[in-house]
């Protein structure tokens, strides 16, 4: 039987993603969930930036954040469909769009494979909380909703889409008894692999309870928790990852060593409360005599990536014991960073490290500034837009004292970047004070209308460093520093070929009320 799962899209992947959409182009059939992929043949990496810029942005009136998976063939490794889930919908999406768009190649179809498909879309959204999942079709596309109603999708309306597409049939699909009544797809599904230089992390089952006892059961090994495991407690432990990987499609994961396959430990994604909150957090265990060679640190950050390609979670998180030098140590290795310390009953003290999918950081990289890469990114601030006067200016910039450079970055790429004066000033529209100057703000092309110039922007508003900021934009610009807070002040300047209007920004904390660019994040909840 032919088992098949979803992956993020790659780099690896391109040739075969390009081949993937000419075929639709060859049988002269619509493409359906790709993201946009049909859009970007000549670019690819553009579009794998969007995507992930997709996954990051803020639900509005024009976008929601969504993922895109390649549904790929088990048995050849070979890309089959695709599926696009949108994890949020606003109020257009509700009316015509849903949850989920997906797709099966042409010459892969009648072989039921695009059910196997939404059934995988449909854990990806049980996992996100999303229930009921909305989806519509084309009523010509009996293929297509009749997937939805072998789930269990219930038709909910008919209504007119646009002229080319003809009447929409709109459907509701109940995600968890959807699972729950298709179980037996489980067998079509194949089981999680994640492979590293030298390891296998694979679901654990009750067949590894002895290496698993070797591991929790070792007085040594557990000193810095509350107690050894004993036989119930490591049968439990591997019962309630299984229930995780069924509920949230992760969970702490079995390691192996890839020559081998002998189990040594564990290392996964698990949701914990860390002082009372339920965040996403990377634990890892293994045993006594297979510590001091790096296998921790190596399947921890495979699990970092993993957890940054497959979920949303905005930030990851490792906590320990804080005498537990030799995991802190571990999540400061893959690139977390000491967050706080807190009083737990358990142990005494606790200490949290963090890293987060994207960040906002200050930039020292005199390199990197300089560089093409920053280039292009900075060039649409630019009114002499070439390479050279690009360097000229910022090698200026980069003498002064007073000027400051921030990235938006993931952990994948650089998107963005700000350029800030500090001196202060006044606003030359009013003679009022301002205390830093937004000299440019750009994003990389691919990740625009993504909210990533608002994050940098919320970045300065919310250190509490200035009470005030300035900016001096067009036409074109204006209407984003007033979506970030900011009041503008039009003034025309004539100049022999005719007339401009610039535009004085101006941005103040209000004392009493919180920030205009406050932005919370809610993340979801392991409900143990």
């Amino acid at each position: 039987m032919e088992r098949f799962y979803l992956e993020v899209p790659s780099a690896r992947r391109k040739e075969e993603a390009i081949e993937y959409i000419k075929e639709f182009v060859e049988f002269g059939s619509h493409v359906n969930g790709a993201g946009g992929l049909n859009h970007h043949l000549e670019d690819y990496e553009e579009w794998l930036r969007m995507t992930e810029a997709h996954n990051l942005v803020e639900t509005n009136e024009v976008r929601v954040p969504a993922r895109e998976f390649f549904f790929v063939r088990e048995s050849d490794n070979r890309i089959i469909g695709m599926i696009n889930i949108r994890l949020a919908l606003n109020e257009r999406l509700k009316e015509r769009g849903g949850h989920i768009g997906y797709g099966i190649r042409p010459t892969e179809r009648g072989k039921g494979y695009n059910k196997v498909n939404l059934y995988l879309g449909l854990k990806v959204c049980n996992q996100y909380g999303i229930n009921p999942v909305l989806m519509d079709a084309d009523l010509e596309n009996p293929p297509s909703w009749k997937t939805m109603e072998s789930l269990g999708g219930v038709r909910i309306r008919e209504f007119a889409g646009d002229p080319e597409d003809g009447v929409q049939v709109a459907y509701s699909i109940d995600t968890k008894k959807a699972l729950s009544e298709h179980a037996e797809l489980e067998e079509r599904v194949a089981p999680f692999r994640l492979e590293t230089e030298r390891l296998v992390l694979r679901e654990m089952t009750m067949e590894d309870y002895d290496a698993l006892y070797a591991v929790l059961a070792d007085p040594e090994n557990m000193k810095h928790y509350p107690y050894a495991f004993d036989e119930a407690r490591v049968r439990e432990w591997i019962l309630r990852n299984r229930e995780r990987y069924q509920q949230y499609g992760f969970g702490l994961w079995a390691v192996c060593l890839k020559e081998t396959g002998e189990m040594i430990g564990d290392c996964g994604l698990t949701l914990q409360n860390i002082d009372g909150e339920l965040l996403p957090e990377i634990g890892y265990h293994i045993r006594r005599d297979q510590q001091n060679k790096g296998y921790a640190k190596e399947a921890a950050a495979a699990v970092r990536d993993w957890a940054f390609r497959h979920t949303s979670y905005p930030a990851l998180y490792s906590y320990c014991k804080h005498t537990n030098e030799p995991s802190y140590k571990t999540a400061e290795a893959i690139g977390m960073t000491f967050l706080r310390e807190y009083p737990d009953a358990a142990n005494a003290t606790t200490r949290v490290s963090i890293i987060r999918r994207e960040e906002v950081t200050p930039c020292t990289d005199r390199e990197w500034i300089l560089s093409e890469d920053a280039y292009k990114i900075y060039a649409s601030c630019m009114y002499e837009p070439t390479y050279e006067k690009y360097e000229e200016t910022m090698t200026a910039l980069l003498k002064s004292p007073s000027v400051e450079f921030y990235v938006y970055r993931t952990e994948n790429y650089i998107a963005g970047m700000l350029v800030l004066d500090v001196k202060g000033g006044k606003c030359q529209a009013d003679g009022s004070h301002y205390a830093a100057e937004i000299i440019g703000i750009a994003v990389d092309p691919g990740c625009r209308h993504f909210g990533i110039g608002r994050k940098m922007i919320r970045k300065v508003t919310k250190s509490g460093r200035f009470d005030s900021l300035y900016a001096q934009t067009d036409d074109d610009a204006v209407d984003f520093y007033r979506s970030c807070g900011f009041t503008a002040t039009a003034e025309v300047k004539h100049y022999p070929d005719g007339e401009v209007t610039r535009y004085h920004c101006l941005w103040k904390r209000e004392k009493t009320q919180p920030d205009t660019l406050q932005k919370s994040y809610g993340d979801k909840g392991d409900n143990e």
